[in-house]
Parts: structure tokens; sequence; C-alpha cells
């Protein structure tokens, strides 16, 4: 009923169901129109209501209800109640009884909101029931003779005169859980008479903020602690139900809890007190789980609780200490789930100058963080003691993340295996006090940043763990500390004033490196421990997994890495490691560098052997050894002795290894194979690598370069050195002025599109000339030579090849430009002599097409470039050929035919803009191919069947390799298979798969929509 102007006159009788009421009294017509419930009810939907003087509601034997839905409904005239039946007053509003309803005698069902009752017998003789969420109130001098039943979780308010009248089996029957509520200030004469069960709350003031609250709870008091409401409704109406000053001196342990609300104790500018002669347990029970429920905030400055032994914080409940010592000094036990801070974006952070010398008991706590203003805050004591692993977060406050922060006087008692301390966002940690492990595990774990431990470690075993990322530096006395060092992540750094006696005076303890776990981490998956002091720690260093040692300041020893597989890098900048002897590792393996920095072995210019016996060297490091995915931990490698060991030689991508002392590597007896996959250097003015040296194998993406510009000398590589080359670089770089020579071994190219450069000054007279005892090539090779300048190859730049056929050399390219052939004068050159285009040429030519070109007839021929020309018709005809090029600035198109090799390779390079072959590629043998863009296959009867290599660029197939080819795909390169149809591109049995080289991340396969399959293909490679 929503209109304001209806006139009817009659009453309204509600048998079942409700009437809704939406604007005003006048909904109800005439105001002598009284109201029957009986079994029905009213809904006052939110608008303030208040009943005409002579309107009357009888609630008869059916009863009814009042569904106050918002806002307030007020009785104030003597009467308007009346009837025998019950009357449930339901909903979140307010009602108010401001007058003596005499013929009311049902009972009184409260289950929602408030109920104000502000005249003697306004609810009338029937017993009242205050459910859960509801509260009672009333401003009388009493409450009468009625019966009033409290069930848990529903409140009953009066003043102190009205609460008197109330004793607990007489005219007051509460269960477990109620509340009663002092609406003024002081005293609590008026709660004497509540009997014996401890089992009621007290709630905290008649509204959202008390100025001063003093109430002293009598030795025959019984009471269960202070309440702000019922769960799901705030009381009073209020979001904090705060007492700003005061003392309750409590006689028995005793719960605060807030459901809805915060309760709030003191201000930052005044204090409360919690009193006694003796001390007892304060609870903090939990909220219904809304953001701010259950939450008690000590806002107060440097209480002294003298009635509270402790705090204990239930699962699910939040202790806020907000103020300066706020704790006042006592004991908190947290509980599993339970939380020490406030809720909300910074979830469970506390200032640390709230903690004073208090004790906290974290019980498997994961959300206590602490953040501070700057400077040195108050510390106090942490024992960590769960079960379950701890998660203790210094600074991770979001409202507060740069400055400094010192935590003074603080005492970490880690009491548990499970015990950790983190940190977060950008603050920088610095801890000062007393750090005992008490021979528990224990974790130090911050998320990023630097940060200064200074604090004492007291005497334990057990281990101490770095976990996490960033940088934990020691610089307190941990002489006494003996249990085990682990760092799972980021870096420890020990600084020099006790790094020698970390974990025990004479080396007696066991540093232990372990892999990190954490992706995130800045090292890419390694734990790094770096010394700050020059003390030798090696023989106490034992590591599970790979780790990395840093040096962050020039080392003279470092001796007793055995047994570990740790790696020796540099830390902060380039460090000096000038240990005449170095022991092996793991697996007789020495591990130099990773760290981005360079890490310089010069024991001195005499010395032989820093690097010895029948060990292996590995270079850098790779984030996962075992697969070789994800990124790898650069850094560069200087060795300034010769060095004698026999074993094996890694460079791993993105590091480098610098030889540049002469036989700066096999100078004993011999060498093992030296397999590079970042960079090797041969430099200095003496950098040379001994005859023991029998094979560098240049894998993907590897360089060797042999750098002569410091020096002129001719055999920095023995000439019986063979030098494979798979996918990888060789360089060699020229002295200014002078005619310069260099003869390597056997140069094997195998597949992937390989490069050797050869650089010189600006000096005309500088004449470099690198010569190769053998050059073979494998099925699937490319090699592009860079000379030094532009169309300077065979004249200014000069390579050779010892026994090389002269003539055009198959998959060999003059600065990626055109074709290379040997001459024995000049060595390689860019191809040479006459070229007509394919219409004009004959059977052996080499033929270029620099424009729109066409073949009159099957033709073979030596070699075919296409150079400015948009399309190429075949006409029909057969094109044979090995060697095929493309060049220039614009795309082009081979159609309406067939190419062949016939029985050799057809092998392709594509420097310019995408070429598209829609004609057919048939034969034997496979295809090689190289492009900057796009290689587009389009023929509709591609049969070519040997093994095809694809190193580099796009290769797009459009329709089925009716072959069914065995396919590699080299690092750079990529397959993709499209069709407008559900297409087979590839059938046949598989034959034995390859090993996959690393990097994997390199490899693309690309299959578009709709499906496109490759089944049963032979052995296609990933490689």
């Amino acid at each position: 009923m929503g209109s304001t102007s209806n006139t009817f006159t009659g009453d309204l009788t509600v048998n079942g169901g409700f009437v809704q009421v939406n604007t005003s009294d006048a909904t109800l017509g005439n105001a002598n129109n009284d109201i029957y419930l009986n079994g029905g009810g009213l809904t006052i939907n939110n608008f303030a209501w208040g009943p005409a003087a002579t309107r009357t509601i009888t609630l008869q034997a059916g009863g009814g209800t009042l569904n106050i839905t918002g806002n307030t409904t007020t009785f104030a005239n003597a009467g308007q109640l009346t009837g025998s039946g019950r009357l449930i007053k339901g909903n979140t509003g307010t009602l108010v009884v401001s007058a003596a309803n005499a013929g009311l005698s049902g009972a009184i069902y409260l289950t929602g909101g408030l109920t104000d009752l502000n005249a003697a017998g306004g609810l009338g003789s029937g017993n009242v029931n205050v459910f859960n969420q509801t509260t009672l109130r009333t401003n009388l001098a009493s409450f009468g003779t009625q019966n009033f039943y409290l069930q848990a979780g529903g409140a009953i308010e009066g003043s102190n005169a009205a609460l008197a009248t109330l004793t607990r089996g007489s005219n007051l029957h509460a269960s477990n859980g109620a509340i009663i509520v002092e609406q003024a200030a002081g005293g609590n004469a008026g709660v004497g008479s509540l009997g014996t069960a401890a089992d009621l709350y007290f709630g905290v003031g008649g509204s959202a903020a008390i100025a001063s609250e003093s109430v002293t709870i009598g030795s025959g008091t019984p009471w269960r602690g202070l309440s702000t409401g019922r769960n799901g409704f705030a009381q009073f109406g209020a979001t904090t139900a705060q007492i700003s000053a005061g003392t309750i001196t409590v006689n028995s342990d005793f719960d605060l809890q807030a459901p809805l609300t915060w309760l709030v104790l003191g201000t930052s500018a005044t204090s409360f007190e919690f009193s006694g002669t003796s001390s007892y347990i304060a609870t903090i029970q939990p909220g219904n789980g809304s953001a701010v429920g259950g939450t008690v905030m000590l806002d107060m400055n440097n209480p002294t609780f003298s009635g509270i032994s402790k705090f204990v914080v239930k699962p699910g409940a939040v202790l806020w200490p907000a103020g300066a010592q706020s704790l006042g000094n006592k004991t908190v036990d947290v509980e599993v789930g339970g939380i020490i801070g406030h809720t909300g974006n910074a979830q469970g952070t506390v200032d640390s100058n709230s903690f004073g010398t208090s004790t906290i008991n974290l019980a498997g706590i994961n959300q206590v963080n602490i953040r501070g203003t700057g400077g040195t805050s108050h510390g106090g004591t942490f024992e960590l003691d769960s079960a379950l692993p701890n998660q203790f977060n210094m600074n991770r406050d979001s409202n507060a993340t740069s400055g400094a922060l010192t935590i003074s006087n603080l005492t970490i008692n880690a009491n548990n295996a499970g015990a950790s301390i983190t940190s977060g966002n950008n603050r920088t940690l610095g801890i000062s006090g007393t750090i005992t492990a008490n021979n528990h595990n224990f974790t130090l774990a911050p998320q990023g940043g630097t940060h200064a431990i200074a604090a004492t470690w007291a005497a334990s075993n057990g281990t101490f763990t770095k976990g996490d990322g960033g940088q934990i530096s020691i610089t307190g006395n941990a002489s006494a500390y003996t249990g085990n060092v682990v760092v799972r992540g980021g870096t420890l750094l020990l600084n020099s004033t006790w790094a020698n006696n970390f974990g025990g005076a004479g080396g007696s303890n066991t540093y232990r490196i372990m892999a990190l776990t954490d992706a995130q981490t800045r090292f890419q998956g390694y734990s790094i421990l770096v010394l700050n002091s020059d003390n030798d720690i090696g023989g106490r260093i034992a590591v599970s997994s790979d780790g990395f040692l840093g040096l962050n300041l020039n080392i003279s020893t470092l001796t007793g890495v055995n047994g570990s597989s740790v790696f020796i890098a540099a830390s902060g900048g380039a460090r000096q490691l000038t240990s005449t002897t170095l022991a092996a590792g793991a697996g007789s393996t020495y591990r130099l560098g990773g760290l981005g920095q360079s890490l310089n072995l010069d024991a001195a210019a005499t010395t032989t052997g820093v690097l010895t016996g029948a060990n292996n060297v590995i270079i850098g490091a790779p984030r996962n050894p075992t697969s070789g995915t994800g990124s790898w931990s650069g850094g560069s490698v200087l060795l300034l002795d010769s060095n004698d060991y026999t074993g094996t030689t890694l460079v791993n991508p993105q590091s480098t290894l610098t030889l540049g002392a002469a036989n700066a590597i096999g100078n004993g007896a011999s060498l093992g194979a030296i397999d590079v996959y970042g960079t090797m250097i041969i430099s200095g003015a003496t950098g040379t690598m001994g005859a023991a040296a029998t094979t560098i194998n240049l894998r993907r993406g590897g360089t060797l370069t042999i750098d002569n510009s410091a020096a002129n000398l001719a055999n920095r590589v023995a000439d019986g050195t063979a030098i494979n080359l798979a996918g990888a670089s060789l360089g060699y770089s020229a002295f200014s002025g002078a005619t310069n020579t260099e003869t390597v071994g056997a140069i094997a190219l195998q597949a992937g599109f390989n490069t050797i450069t050869i650089t010189r000054p600006n000096v005309v007279s500088t004449l470099p000339q690198l010569t190769l005892t053998s050059l073979s090539r494998s099925a699937g090779a490319q090699l592009n030579i860079v000379p030094a300048t532009s169309g300077s190859l065979g004249s200014t730049t000069q390579l050779f090849a010892t026994g090389y056929t002269v003539g055009i050399a198959p998959g060999v390219y003059s600065n990626n430009t055109d074709f290379a052939e040997y001459n024995a004068t000049n060595g390689f050159q860019a191809l040479t002599g006459t070229r007509p285009t394919l219409a004009a040429a004959i059977a052996g030519d080499n033929v270029v097409s620099v424009g729109a070109d066409s073949l009159g007839a099957s033709l073979a021929v030596n070699s075919y470039r296409i150079t400015g020309a948009a399309t190429v018709n075949l006409n029909g005809n057969t094109l044979t050929t090995t060697n095929l090029m493309h060049t220039g600035g614009t795309a082009v198109t081979i159609s309406n035919g067939d190419i062949t090799s016939s029985t050799a390779e057809l092998i392709f390079n594509g420097t310019s803009s995408n070429t598209t072959i829609s004609a057919n590629i048939t034969g034997t043998t496979g295809l090689v191919a190289r492009h900057n863009g796009s290689l587009i296959l389009s023929g509709t009867n591609n049969s070519f069947s040997g093994t095809s290599y694809l190193n580099g660029g796009t290769v797009e197939v459009r329709n089925a390799l009716t072959g069914n080819p065995n396919i590699e795909i080299n690092p750079g390169a990529t397959l993709a298979l499209r069709n407008d149809a559900s297409t087979t591109f590839l059938t046949g049995a598989p034959s034995p798969s390859k090993v996959l080289p690393l990097p994997l991340q390199q490899l693309t396969l690309t299959v578009s929509a709709p499906p496109a399959r490759a089944t049963n293909c032979g052995s296609t490679v990933l490689q």
C-alpha cells in the first residue's frame, strides 16, 4: 500500500502474509481504522511511522509480526498495542514504545534490530525474548517484573538502576554469550544479581565513543568479557565502539570481542587500563568473517595492564596494537589462524613501536606484518613456535614502501623448525638484538632489497635458511652459532668482521648452498653466498646442488671446496682470485662465474696449474641444469695463468671465458673437448690456447673470437685444433698495420647457419689472413663469410681453406649478399663471371634474375640468385640447381613448374622480403632453408623426401609435404603449418629421434587453425 490519500473506513485484518506500508500512516485510511493481526503482519518499509493516536493494533490468537525494514516505528500513545497473541518484532529497524500498553498480555519476541522501551509496561505483561543480533534498551529506573529471556548474542541495555532490578533465575533468564550493556559510565552495582555463571558479556558503552569508562568488576560478579554487539549486527548502529579513556578492574579471565565492528580501547592521546590485584588472560574472539569483524584495537600509549597476564588471539580474531608500546609489554599468544595487526589492504600490519618489550608467541600465524615509520623502532621478543610454517613479515605495509627501519632490542626465538621471518616491498630492514634458534631450523626470507642483520646470534644448532630473494647482510656477532647455513634464494653477505666465525670459531661449521625454488629472484634461480672477507672458508662449504659463492672483494686464498657443486663468481663488480691452488668440486668439476660480473683468476704471472688435474671446467650456469630450459646466469671468467687441467670445458650461454695468458688452457698432456654455447675469447698480449687442445665444439649460438688486436701473435690457436661449427660463429680480429696470419685446424660445418667474421683496424696496410687446415660441410650446413668491409672478401680480407675445390662453394655466402666461390690466389670471394638471366641461360650457368623472368625449357644451372624480380614463371618446366638465393628488397614468387636439386640438397638463403615458391619442390634429397623473413611453400605436390633443415626465419607450409621428409628445426627457425582446411601435412613411420640441444626455448612450431596434423612424421626433430 503506497497511496497517501486512502480514505476508506473500516478495520484492517491480516490473517496471513504481510501488508506492506510504504509511505505514511494515511495509507491505512481513516485514523479510526484499527488493525487486527491473526497470523499475519505489517511490513513498515523503511520510513518513520507513528500510528494515529486513535489507531490500535490488536494481537489475536494467531499473533502477528511488525517487520520494520529500516528507520523507526514509534508507539507514543497508551494502549495502542493490545491483545493476548504473541508479538514478533523483526528485521533491522528500530521499535520505540513510549507509553504503557496494559492490554498487551502475549509473549514478545524481539528477533532483530533495536527496541527502545521508554515507558513502564510498554511491552505489556508477557515474557520478553531477546534473540541474537537484537538489543532491548531502556532508560527507565526499572525493567519491572516481566521475565526477560536473553539468548546468546542478544543484548539488554539499561541504566545502572534498571540493571539492578534484574535477578538471574528470577526475572532474567540469560543464555551463554548474552550481553549486558550499561548506558552510563562507571560503577557495576547494577550487575550484582546475575548469578554465578561467568557467561555474560558487558557491552561497551551506549554510543560509538565513550569519553571515560571506569568499571570495577566485583569479585562476586560473573562476566565473560567486553563486547560491541552480536554476530552479524553492529551494536548501537555504529561501526566502531570505543572507550576513549578509563579503567576496568577485572576479576577473572575474560574475552574481548567485536563480532562485526571494531572494539577500540584508548586513543593516541589518552590511555585505557585493565587493572587488578591479580593478572588474568584476555582472549580476543573472532568476528563473523567481515572485513573488520573481530578486531580489537589497542590505541593507547604505554599502558601497564596490571590486570592482564597475557593476550590470546583466537583463530579469525585480530588484535591490533596501534599505539606506542600499547601491548603493555605483555605476552601475546597468536593461535593458528589468528592475526596480530589490522585487516584491509595492509592485512596483519602493525607498527613495531607498539610492541615494547612484549613477547609474541606466533603459533603458525602467517599474516603478521611489521612496519615502521623509519629510524629506530622498539623491538620485543618473538617466539616462533608452531608446528606450522611461520611467516613473520617485516616492513610489509602497503602504505609504507620505502625508507629504512631498524628494530632494536629485538629477540627472535625460533622454537620450531617451521619458523620464518620475511620482509616485503622496497623497505630496508635492520634487526638488532638477539636471534636464538633454540636448536631449531629458522628462516630469514626477505622478498627484495638489502637488509642488515646486526643482531647477536645465540648459541644453537639446527639450520639457518636464507630464503626468497633480496640480500641479507650479516654484521652482528654470530660466532656462537653452530648450526648449518642454507641459502635457498637471493644473497647472503658475510661481512668481514666475523665471516670466518659464522657457525663456530675455527671453521667447524658447514655452509650449505641449496638450489632455489622461487623462480622470481634476480639471479636466474640460483642461491648466492657472498664473501666480504678474505678469510678462507672454502673448507666449510658443502653444496647439495648448484649455487654461487660470490666474491665481494679480491680474495687471496680460497681452498677446499671439495665435494661441492658451487659456482665461484664475482659479486658487485670485477673481482680477483689470486689463490695459487683451487680444488675442484663435485664431479671433479671447477664451476666458475655466473653473476654477471668478471672473475679474474690470476695467482701470479708464472703460476701454472691453478686449474689442474683430471678435472672439468664449467663457465656460467643454466637455471635448470637437467633440461636446460629457462634463463642462464651470465658472467665472465678471465684466466691469467697457465692451466693444465685435462678434463672437458663447457662455456654456458650468456657466459664468457677469456684466455689472457700463454697456454691459459691446454698446457698439460691432454685436454678434453671444449663446448661453447656462450663466448670464448683468446686475447691480450700473450693469450693463447695450448697444443693439448684438440677439439672446439661451437654449439648453437656459441662464438669463438681470436682477438689479435692487442698483439700480433701468429699462433693463438694450435694448428691441430679442430673446430666444429653447428649454428655458431668464428671471429678473427687483426692487429693494426701489418699482415696478420692465423692458422687453425680442420673446420667442420654442421647443420645450422654458421658465420666466420674477419675484422681489421681502419689501416690500409693491415691484411688479415685466416687459414683453415681444411673445410668440410655436413648436410644442413650453411656458412656466411663476413669480411672487414663490404666487397673486401678475397682482397683486403682473406680466408683460405687448404685443399678446397676451386669454384662455387655450396651453401657458402659472401656477406649474405651473394654466393661465394673459392680462388686459389685470393681464397674465398664473391662469385664472379658473366651471369645471364634465367630466360637466356644455358646448362651450367650461374644465373641472376633482376626483374620478371621465365624459363623456356627444363634446365640445370650451377646457381640461381633472384634480386628485384617480382615473379619468376617456370612455364611448366623443371629447374635443377643446388644453390638458390633471394636478395634485394622485393617479394618474389616462383611458380608454374618444378624445382629439384637432383641428388644433392637444395640450399636456399633468403636475405630480403618474403619468398613464395608455388612451384613444386621434388627430388630424393632435402631442403636446407634460411630466410630473414618467410619462405612460403604453397605448391600442391612438394614431394622432396630427404632430411630437411630449417636454419632461420619462418618456413610456411600451406599444403601436404607428400614426400614426408624428416625435418630438423634449428634455433631461430619456425615451421608454420597453415591451410584453410583440415590437412595432414606429414605422415609415415617415425624413425629414431635425436638429442635435443640447448636452449630449447628458441625453437618454434606454429600450427594454425583449422586443425593441422603432423602424425608419424619420421624423425621430425627439434634441434
